[in-house]
C-alpha cells in the first residue's frame, strides 16, 4: 500500500503532541459553530477552497483570470490537513458513520504539519491501518457479516488478489517498481460465488517460492530491495531505513487500534505475529513458538484501554520481540519437517 511500516508509533501517546493546525477550530470558524462533526459531503464543501469562492466571470483580462485561478487553486496547510482527515476516515479506518470523526483530527494535523513533513522520521501508518484491518476481520469472524463494521476490508481483498491470482483479472503482469495496491485497486472486480472461493482455497495445496515472495521481492518501496544483512556503507540513511522497516515487519507486538483523541476514548490492540507467515517475508516456516503474548490473551474478547497510561503500560509490557534474524532473505516455499507434521495433524 505504500504506508510506512516504521517510524513514530501512532497511538494516544502520539496524539497528545501539539500541532500548528487545529481542524476543530477551523471547522467551527468556517461553519459559525456548527456542525461539531461533519459528514463527508459537508466536510468537502466547508474546506474546498476551489474556484467557487471567487467568480472568474468578474475578472477582466485572460492574464488576470489565470492569476486568480492559480491563486484560488493553491492548497493551504489547513486544506491539506482537511483532505488527510477525510482520506483517513473514508479509506483507512473506514468509519461507518460516513463522517470525519474528531478522533482522527490529530493524525491528519500531524501528517500535514511542517514538523512531520520536514522530519526524517515518518508516522508509522502501516501498523495503525493493519490493526484496523485485523479488528474488522475479527468482527466478521466472531459476529458474522455486517456492513456496519468499520475497517479497511478492501485491503483484505487486495491481499487475496495478490496471493491468489485466480481471484483477479487474468493475464495481469504486476510491475516490480510500483506498489501492488496502486496496480490492483483500480481493477474491476470479478464475480465469485462462495463455493468458487472455497474451491480455490481447498485446491491450493502448496505455494511456489515465487508466490510467497510476491511482496518482499519488489523494488518499491526501496527498502524491500535492500539486503539488510550487508551494511550499505555507500548509503547509510537507506540502510538504516531498511533495517527500521524490516524490524517493524518482523517484530511481534501489539498494534494500537482505535480512537486517538476524544472525551470518551475507547481503543485497544491487535496482535501482529509474523512468525505465523514467515515464508511471505522470505524465511523458512517453522512451528511458531513460543506463543507470543498479547493484552488480548488469545480471547475473542478484546482488551479496552481508556487513557494514555494504559497504552504506555501495554507498550512496555509487549515490546518488539525479534523472531527472525536480520539476515539475507531468500524466496522460499520450504518449511521444517516439524512444521509439516504439526500442520497436517
Amino acid at each position: 500500500m505504500g504506508l510506512p511500516p516504521h517510524g513514530q508509533v501512532v497511538d494516544i501517546v502520539f496524539a497528545e503532541g501539539k500541532c500548528d493546525i487545529d481542524l476543530g477550530c477551523e471547522l467551527r470558524d468556517r461553519t459559525k459553530g456548527r456542525p461539531a462533526v461533519a459528514n463527508f459531503s459537508t466536510w468537502i464543501e466547508v474546506f474546498n477552497n476551489g474556484l467557487g469562492n471567487k467568480s472568474l466571470d468578474s475578472i477582466g483580462s485572460p492574464e488576470e483570470k489565470g492569476e486568480s485561478q492559480q491563486e484560488t487553486m493553491e492548497v493551504t496547510h489547513v486544506e491539506h490537513a482537511a483532505f488527510l482527515a477525510f482520506w483517513i476516515c473514508k479509506f483507512l479506518v473506514c468509519t461507518t458513520s460516513k463522517k470525519v470523526n474528531v478522533e482522527y483530527y490529530k493524525l491528519a494535523e500531524a501528517l500535514a504539519s511542517k514538523e512531520v513533513q520536514e522530519s526524517d522520521q515518518p508516522l508509522a501508518l502501516g501498523p495503525f491501518v493493519l490493526a484496523h484491518l485485523y479488528r474488522c476481520l475479527h468482527h466478521y469472524v466472531t459476529e458474522g457479516l455486517n456492513p456496519n463494521w468499520s475497517g479497511p476490508l478492501w485491503i483484505f481483498q487486495l491481499w487475496l488478489h495478490t496471493y491468489f491470482p485466480s481471484f483477479r483479472q487474468p493475464g495481469l503482469a504486476l510491475a516490480v517498481d510500483t506498489t501492488l495496491g496502486q496496480q490492483l485497486a483500480p481493477l474491476d472486480l470479478l464475480p465469485h460465488s462462495v463455493e468458487e472461493c472455497f474451491e480455490v482455497l481447498f485446491k491450493c495445496l502448496e505455494f511456489s517460492a515465487e508466490q510467497f515472495a510476491v511482496c518482499f521481492s519488489r523494488k518499491y518501496p526501496p527498502y524491500l530491495a535492500m539486503d539488510i544483512s550487508q551494511h550499505a556503507s555507500e548509503s547509510e540513511t537507506r540502510w538504516e531505513t531498511a533495517c527500521s522497516a524490516w524490524k517493524s515487519a518482523i517484530g511481534i507486538r501489539d498494534l494500537f487500534w482505535g480512537a486517538l483523541f476524544g472525551k470518551t476514548l475507547k481503543c485497544g490492540v491487535e496482535l501482529y505475529s509474523p512468525s505465523y507467515f514467515s515464508r511471505q517475508l522470505g524465511y523458512y516456516q517453522a512451528i511458531p513458538a513460543p506463543v507470543p503474548e498479547s493484552s488480548n490473551r488469545y480471547r475473542s474478547l478484546r482488551a479496552v484501554f481508556c487513557n494514555k497510561d494504559d497504552i504506555e503500560q501495554n507498550n512496555k509490557a509487549f515490546v518488539y520481540n525479534m523472531s527472525f534474524p536480520m539476515k539475507t532473505r531468500v524466496a522460499t516455499s520450504k518449511s521444517s519437517s516439524q512444521f509439516r507434521e504439526w500442520w497436517t495433524k
